[in-house]
């Protein structure tokens, strides 16, 4: 054989084994190496302004303490100040003046450096550490209490994103957005506001002159004093060249948010040297201080802030210190702890015992917690390294799609957003980018640390995941019993961005959440005057009330309304098995609503009737990564109460290559089956809400029933005639088959309502359960029963009813657990020349049943039942004609 004979073959042999290697090679991300992921930790970072370049600024040296100048505070009476909406929207002016670049994600990298890091989290491999969320049949008694919508775009009229952050003491709840804050009572009352910052603060924040502004609001109730800490950035746009920033916190005078304040205007950048745009900031109650994070921009980020303010003196309303110490750009975003639990058992038992900071290491394929501490501030200060954490692998979060728009929202980074401390431990989440086996998406990363000995050490840790859901902006509390909630923002190409929550209890398995529960659903696609991807915000607010037991979270969700469709919406949450003296033992598994309820124009017993798809087989290629659709109609049809896939089945080598997804008429889509098993051929399932909880078999080929991996109620409510589809997505070449099957079950309930344009299609969760209502205008608020009332101590709830064949869900647009038998009776007063109808509705544990009714021909109907214990929901109907109503409630 002749040499050059023998470097052709030796050519050839090459190009196959490098071409078998990129073909076999793991399809997740790389690790990144030291040398690069600290290149591109200290490329330039964005700042306000955005820049562009890759050099790095270094600050000052790690550690360096700085002592601050007295302070002495101004006062202000809450009372005095009226609640207005901003004349003027600043961010928006700096916006079109370029002085703000509202889109630009600000961390310690480059825009560049940080979408390059965003791409390659889009290419991850499958992550089999998350917990891919699926609704047991038997969920923990996670309950809503009250619940009601707070500040929204229009009554700031300024500020984009609304950054919402929550505290909640004794007697108050205080809701802040990046211009505003308000004061509501624990039912929900608005008691003040909302008040504008600038209002408040008047020309006692920064340099006090007309050109501050205000922005990322933090709070903290301390619960040892009885005292509200309200905070909010501001810098001077006209000094510096916007290179400045302070902390400017007040302080109640008394246990009452609703009073007077003392105000206290701290400088960002005490002591001598460069002046550093101070941004980010969250404060943490402590025993000693108050204590505050921020980052450091310049042209880049230069390092972090860490304070400690004289919090003893600030209550007295006496000149107040400060202590600083600067840590370098090795960490981002060091969040001090909140602690909790004064009287109910969470306080730090030794009162020399040092403050927490926790960070997480920014980029992608990240796996460390730093855990910091603050010792004697008004001694001999120190700010140390209390020990690392290993914890699993994690990514930056991605750009989030949303129902209704092309238009993306960032889903920023992972930095950690919260920092909570009780009993020994601290609680930490963040957005992660993981796949949970249909692509990237962002989830909810959380961790249990223990730091009793002072040393940190790893609890717990979950990702909590779905394929094609993006969960995002996360913060969690802890109660008197161990039990968690976290609260977050949910969207995804068929959900408007919404307010959603999941938890824990104590003796749950390690590092997993149940009960995910829909707070408030998103009623139309986000937009405002930036540019896509759309900055939905940088956190939302969580707190554990003083009693130990109650949550209390405040989210964003998109409303439709002008200019900027942003709103905020605040709940509470309680476990029943944790009471104001701990834990009880429970008799039974009770199941926690969370589904969309099937709302009928006309109530009445469902009817279900098998659909077959004839759009059959559809071949399934072994080239490429095909996506294959077939179609069945259903011809007249009615309100959807229940939907079953039927006959699911077909050939295919490798199961694990293919997930399903179910489009409805109205659009809706979910994945009723995610990519799953492993080299398993073939399927022949059926998939029902109802089936018994537990994974189908692997493979899934002996026709028996299961759990969709997304509920089919998400279809519950609409109209079930038209054409659905079925789409097959085969995620790996070569291996092909074919969709022999299916079919659907469909149970409804009346003609059905009339399609919309713009139809919310919530995801359900967990079944069978009572669901609660989401396609229902805005839910009215509960107010104080007024005098005239036709009952006594009964709730007015009010609402309006925009013509025939629109309806409200009450109280406040879902349902209320009765846990003993008795009367329930229900007073509906509408505009005179009205008809409008009364429904009580009880969930008989697969689906809403009328069980008493007032259909007159007028505006009023009174509705009494005698009812065992169970969920019950009241539903307002226009027969014909519109206008506002009220409802009163009365209840066992």
């Amino acid at each position: 054989m002749k040499p050059s004979q023998l470097i052709r073959i030796a050519i050839v042999i090459f190009i196959i084994m490098a071409g078998a290697w990129f073909v076999l090679r793991p399809a997740g991300l790389t690790p990144e190496d030291a040398a690069r992921q600290g290149a591109i930790q200290l490329a330039l970072a964005p700042g306000r302004s955005g820049g562009s370049g890759d050099s790095f600024a270094n600050g000052s040296a790690d550690l360096e303490m700085v002592r601050g100048e007295p302070v002495t505070p101004a006062e202000v009476d809450l009372q005095a100040i009226a609640s207005r909406p901003s004349e003027v929207d600043d961010l928006l002016q700096q916006y079109l003046s370029g002085q703000r670049d509202i889109e630009v994600n600000e961390g310690p990298i480059s825009e560049s450096a940080y979408r390059q890091l965003v791409l390659e989290s889009l290419q991850q491999g499958v992550d089999r550490t998350v917990q891919n969320y699926v609704p047991d049949a038997v969920e923990g008694t996670l309950s809503i209490g009250a619940s009601f919508k707070s500040i929204d775009y229009t009554q700031s009229q300024a500020g984009v994103p609304p950054d919402p952050d929550i505290m909640v003491g004794r007697d108050h709840v205080v809701v802040g957005v990046n211009t505003s804050f308000q004061v509501f009572d624990k039912n929900g009352n608005s008691l003040v506001g909302p008040t504008l910052y600038d209002d408040f603060w008047g020309s006692n924040c920064g340099t006090g002159a007309s050109t501050m502004s205000f922005f990322d609001p933090f709070s903290a109730y301390d619960e040892e004093n009885g005292r509200y800490v309200l905070g909010i950035t501001a810098y001077d746009t006209a000094v510096n060249g916007g290179d400045n920033g302070y902390a400017c916190i007040a302080v109640s005078k008394t246990d009452s948010a609703t009073g007077q304040w003392w105000l206290y205007s701290f400088d960002g950048n005490p002591g001598t040297g460069t002046d550093y745009f101070f941004d980010y900031p969250h404060i943490g109650v402590g025993q000693d201080a108050l204590y505050l994070s921020a980052n450091m921009f310049g042209a880049s980020f230069v390092r972090n802030h860490v304070f400690a303010y004289q919090k003893d003196a600030m209550y007295a309303g006496t000149s107040a210190n400060s202590v600083k110490f600067n840590v370098g750009t090795a960490n981002f975003t060091l969040q001090p702890a909140k602690i909790h639990g004064f009287t109910t058992g969470g306080w730090p038992t030794s009162a020399s015992e040092p403050h927490y900071f926790v960070d997480a290491k920014y980029g992608n394929n990240q796996n460390t917690l730093t855990v910091w501490k603050f010792s004697n501030p008004w001694g001999t200060a120190s700010f140390t390294q209390a020990g690392t954490v290993t914890v699993n692998s994690y990514s930056l979060s991605v750009d989030q799609p949303q129902a209704g728009s092309s238009d993306k929202m960032q889903g920023n980074d992972n930095r950690l957003l919260d920092v909570q401390y009780w009993g020994g431990r601290l609680w930490a989440t963040h957005t992660v980018g993981c796949n949970p086996g249909g692509g990237t998406v962002n989830c909810v990363r959380w961790y249990e640390l223990n730091i009793s000995s002072g040393t940190p050490s790893l609890v717990q840790q979950g990702t909590f995941s779905g394929s094609g859901i993006y969960r995002s902006f996360p913060d969690l509390a802890v109660n008197r019993c161990g039990d968690m909630v976290v609260g977050y923002s949910r969207m995804s190409t068929s959900i408007y961005p919404s307010v959603y929550a999941a938890g824990r209890e104590a003796a749950d398995p390690l590092g997993q959440l149940k009960s995910e529960t829909l707070v408030h659903a998103g009623e139309a696609f986000y937009t405002a005057y930036d540019a896509a991807p759309r900055r939905w915000g940088d956190y939302t607010g969580m707190a554990i009330d003083p009693d130990g037991v109650r949550f209390w979270y405040v989210g964003e969700y998109s409303r439709q309304q002008a200019t900027a469709r942003w709103s905020t919406w605040v709940a509470s949450f309680t476990w029943s098995g944790c009471t104001a003296t701990g834990p009880t033992p429970t008799p039974g598994p009770t199941a926690t609503a969370t589904n969309t309820p099937a709302p009928t124009n006309t109530p009445g017993p469902s009817v279900c009737t098998t659909y077959n798809s004839t759009d059959v087989p559809k071949a399934i290629s072994s080239s490429g990564t095909p996506s294959v659709s077939s179609v069945l109609s259903v011809g007249s049809g009615g309100t959807i109460a229940d939907v079953n896939v039927v006959n699911l089945n077909g050939t295919h080598t490798w199961i694990n290559d293919l997930d399903f997804n179910l489009r409805s008429p109205a659009g809706t889509q979910i994945q009723i089956m995610a990519q799953s098993c492993n080299s398993e051929d073939n399927f022949n399932l059926n998939l029902d809400d109802e089936a018994a909880p537990g994974s189908w078999p692997c493979p899934p080929t002996g026709g028996g029933t299961y759990r969709p991996s997304t509920a089919l109620s998400a279809f519950d409510g609409q109209n079930s005639s038209g054409t659905w589809t079925l789409i097959v997505d085969d995620n790996a070449n070569l291996d092909g088959g074919s969709l022999n099957g299916w079919g659907l079950q469909i149970c409804t309930q009346g003609a059905g309502p009339t399609p919309t344009n713009t139809p919310v299609p919530p995801t359900a969760t967990n079944t069978p359960v009572p669901p609660t209502a989401t396609n229902t205008p805005v839910p009215p608020t509960a107010t104080a029963t007024p005098s005239g009332a036709p009952c006594t101590g009964c709730t007015l709830y009010t609402g309006s009813l925009s013509g025939t064949g629109d309806f409200d869900y009450q109280p406040n647009g879902t349902y209320y657990y009765s846990s003993v038998s008795g009367l329930h009776k229900g007073w509906l007063v509408g505009p005179a020349g009205t008809d409008f109808d009364l429904y009580l509705w009880k969930w008989n544990g697969s689906q809403w049943v009328t069980v008493a009714s007032g259909t007159g021909t007028t505006s009023t109907e009174t509705v009494s039942y005698n009812g065992t214990a169970g969920y019950y929901m009241w539903r307002v109907y226009s027969y014909s004609g519109s206008g506002s109503y009220n409802f009163w409630l009365q209840r066992p």
